[in-house]
């Protein structure tokens, strides 16, 4: 993916020096007492419930759930997602992307991120920002701090799966 094309029609990179730094921004999941206090007793022990954004070109860019069918990416100014509280940023590279490019990228994500596709274990923001960083060309591992609640209630969704499953196939009650 290039920022535009040459005479030939191969990609062209934004030269080193004009790279575009890319971060993630972590916000608590909701803007409540109770959840500020919830991931500060949970952050020490590796986990939390976050709500998380890609900035790049002086934008902030995320997923969310909505009942239209409509896209589910939107874009907030920087560290001010609205509804959630700004807990940190952790730098995830440089992207040799131009702004044109990335904007041609966004686009294409609106299209394959719909909003009722949203689902907190299987297709959330941090699902969103890791692809999206993944396509930036920088670091797509998600802090595991910031994903893992949603990975462990996958995990156990999965296993009450596999036991009822299990339970249904021997017959039992």
């Amino acid at each position: 993916m290039g920022t535009t094309s040459s005479h030939d029609g191969s990609p062209k990179w934004t030269p080193v020096a004009e790279r575009i730094p890319v971060t993630l921004n972590v916000y608590d999941v909701e803007v409540s007492c109770e959840i500020f206090v919830l991931n500060r007793a949970l952050r020490p022990l590796g986990s939390g419930a976050f709500h998380v954004g890609v900035e790049v070109i002086g934008r902030e860019w995320s997923f969310q759930g909505t009942k239209a069918a409509i896209t589910g990416v939107f874009c907030s100014r920087p560290r001010e997602c609205d509804g959630y509280h700004y807990v940190e940023s952790v730098p995830m590279g440089l992207t040799r992307l131009s702004e044109g490019a990335i904007l041609k990228l966004i686009e294409t994500l609106e299209a394959e991120w719909p909003g009722r596709k949203y689902n907190p274990m299987y297709n959330n923001c941090a699902h969103f920002c890791q692809r999206l960083c993944e396509l930036l060309g920088v670091c797509n591992c998600m802090p595991k701090w910031v994903i893992q609640l949603a990975a462990t209630g996958r995990d156990l969704v999965e296993i009450k799966d596999h036991a009822k499953a299990a339970i249904d196939e021997m017959g039992c009650v």
